[in-house]
């Protein structure tokens, strides 16, 4: 079992403490960090609420084996921008989602704002798998575009496990 954790800050590991793990303790480094707060904002966390209906991977299709919300993930996507335009390297960003279909989404706004998208390969193989990965008209995959390593890291919370990124946002 885990019983000390050496990465997320004080603020965000006290939420996973009073929901799941009441005995987790944090590091001495943890405890002493003070991470900067989030550009334009005097908050280290913070989170976002709308009332955006979430749909299948098609219209009115409940029985979609993922899900996605476009409303949501345009709001990712542009605080997502926000955040490059605020001197964040892309690098330091990731987004993550526990769906698929949510995933694709973001990966899809996000190169149409111009913006650089790693996926996870996992995640590739999935939507390859599901012939979800869809970079052009043709549904053909252009891994040019693929993954730049340099890019806003999209993946499914599954895929992200043991990852870390200075600037994580959840699409949920």
């Amino acid at each position: 079992t885990l019983d000390i954790q050496h990465r997320m800050f004080a603020q965000l590991s006290n939420i996973v403490k009073s929901i799941s793990y009441p005995m987790l303790t944090d590091a001495a480094t943890i405890a002493a960090a003070q991470p900067k707060p989030v550009p334009g904002t005097s908050a280290q966390l913070f989170f976002m609420n709308h009332s955006f209906k979430e749909g299948g991977m098609s219209q009115n299709d409940d029985n979609a084996s993922t899900k996605l919300n476009t409303e949501e993930a345009a709001l990712i996507v542009k605080f997502a921008w926000y955040l490059t335009h605020q001197n964040i390297p892309q690098s330091d960003i990731a987004i993550i989602s526990p769906y698929l279909g949510q995933v694709k989404e973001i990966q899809r706004m996000l190169k149409k704002e111009k913006l650089g998208v790693t996926i996870a390969e996992g995640d590739a193989e999935d939507m390859a798998r599901e012939a979800t990965f869809d970079d052009d008209d043709d549904g053909n995959i252009n891994d040019k575009q693929k993954v730049v390593d340099d890019g806003i890291r999209v993946a499914t919370i599954d895929n992200f496990q043991g990852e870390e990124s200075k600037y994580v946002l959840i699409s949920l």
